[in-house]
């Protein structure tokens, strides 16, 4: 059976997200919950016994047959949302929340039959606050067959997040800046994030570093601009991220082409490292030459 509807829309919607003291977020829970019974064993062969019953005058009663679920394609949903977030786990016994308004719109969703994948877009904000969390995100969903197989391709930013909404996170590694942008590429295949085609960017402004990490970096302060690329990978409902190295390594060379601080950083740390004299670093640093040594480093 096939079920086209030319529209959906949902309004005042509510989506609680919550993430515990452990670590563990209540939408994984959710999913555990919708995964399908694992399959009955084989059925033994049939014996005189367990045959039907026969109907009056010896015709056998057949049994009943197990339709397939409807297909259904939705043409065009419109769903708005408020969005609760609640996090246990970065800051114990002080909860982070925050609260927001998103419109999601699904164009030509699929369920339960083959046929080109759905377009997705995503856009919001910060309640009461539209300027803050400002979300734009754009895609697409691929039919839907198996909750816990999920495909789909999503890009875009959350603009401006509240830094005393971070503060929290930044704060266990002495860290702390003015504003932070998300920028990110999300990109999943039968329940499962692509290695290295998924990856969320933190985009930080006015990063301050701590005493170690100044000391080590030729004197720097505090850092104009900075993007540290993070990769995910690994299933839906648990997602792993890229090592700490390897993160901070991929953000130095990718920073560090149009950022004068950080190649005098780099300079800096590879002079002491190959015990040149003189720890400052003159000016006129090549800025290939920097790029190239710190992806040497990576290498």
């Amino acid at each position: 059976q096939e079920i086209d509807i030319e529209a959906l829309e949902v309004e005042h919607a509510t989506l609680t997200i919550e993430r515990n003291a452990d670590g563990d977020l209540n939408l994984v829970a959710l999913q555990q919950r919708l995964k399908p019974e694992e399959e009955a064993p084989a059925p033994r062969a049939p014996r005189r016994e367990d045959a039907p019953a026969a109907e009056e005058g010896g015709t056998p009663v057949a049994p009943a047959e197990t339709k397939p679920p409807p297909r259904i394609l939705v043409k065009q949903s419109d769903l708005n949302m408020v969005v609760h977030y609640i996090d246990h786990h970065a800051r114990p016994g002080e909860p982070v929340e925050l609260t927001l308004e998103e419109t999601l719109k699904i164009q030509g969703l699929r369920l339960g039959t083959d046929g080109e994948r759905a377009e997705v877009s995503v856009a919001g904000g910060l309640q009461g606050k539209q300027h803050l969390f400002t979300t734009e995100l754009t895609g697409y969903v691929e039919p839907i067959r198996d909750l816990q197989k999920l495909s789909f391709d999503l890009e875009g930013s959350v603009a401006n997040v509240e830094p005393g909404l971070v503060d929290a996170y930044l704060a266990r590694n002495d860290l702390s800046c003015s504003n932070l942008d998300v920028e990110l590429k999300l990109v999943c295949t039968d329940g499962v994030f692509e290695p290295g085609s998924s990856h969320v960017a933190l985009v930080m402004y006015d990063l301050a570093l701590p005493e170690d990490l100044t000391r080590k970096a030729a004197g720097i302060e505090k850092l104009d601009r900075i993007s540290i690329p993070i990769g995910i990978h690994g299933p839906l409902e648990g997602p792993g991220t890229d090592p700490l190295l390897a993160v901070l390594t991929r953000a130095v060379v990718a920073n560090s082409a149009d950022n004068p601080q950080l190649q005098k950083a780099i300079s800096h740390g590879i002079r002491k490292a190959l015990g040149l004299d003189g720890d400052e670093v003159q000016d006129g640093t090549d800025p290939q030459q920097t790029s190239d040594e710190a992806q040497a480093v990576e290498e």
